[in-house]
């Protein structure tokens, strides 16, 4: 039943009525902020409704994660591509989506190459505080994904890897303590 009126306040984009329905749905996580539920469960109409404004995409210290942590973990990226874009045309160079540069995980330069698609990988790359070098969980750098990717064009893989060099991303970047192969080795 709560579906049907969470979908009915979604129509209607009652943020107000959204939130309580969510907050009385079986199951809700009141530690953790509507969208990022909204990413968990992969409902992209729900976090359509939910990101109003760039601090709903921000990286959340409390609980560790944000609409872009999730969704990319998920790999949800075909459901969604459509409303990343959406999102970094409205908040633009307002946006500060990376996560804090202190831990190993997924960043906007990993987004950029696991997306593949070369309009995202450019507006990524215009949003505040990157940390080009990020070393992910895995210790990987973010272009080692544009070759695990199969589904991404030679066409679209050098222009992220161009996109990438006109940011300063530094090709022959080795992580420390690793034996782990730079860019372009």
């Amino acid at each position: 039943m709560s579906k049907l009126f969470q979908e009915k306040a979604i129509v209607l984009d009652n943020y107000k009525i959204i939130i309580t329905i969510m907050k009385n749905s079986k199951g809700y996580q009141k530690r953790l902020p509507p969208a990022i539920i909204a990413a968990d469960k992969c409902n992209i109409k729900l976090l359509d409704a939910l990101v109003k404004c760039p601090a709903d995409l921000q990286y959340d210290t409390q609980v560790n994660k944000s609409v872009f942590t999730v969704l990319f973990e998920f790999s949800s990226l075909p459901y969604c591509k459509e409303l990343i874009l959406k999102w970094l045309k409205a908040f633009g160079n307002n946006l500060n989506i990376d996560p804090p540069h202190n831990i190993n995980i997924d960043g906007v330069v990993h987004w950029t190459c696991q997306i593949g698609d070369p309009e995202i990988a450019n507006l990524m790359m215009k949003t505040e505080n990157i940390k080009l070098d990020r070393i992910d969980k895995n210790n990987k750098i973010g272009p080692y994904y544009l070759t695990t990717n199969n589904k991404i064009s030679d066409d679209d893989i050098i222009k992220i890897l161009d996109i990438l060099y006109d940011n300063d991303y530094n090709f022959n970047y080795r992580p420390e303590f690793s034996d782990r192969e730079t860019t372009l080795e």
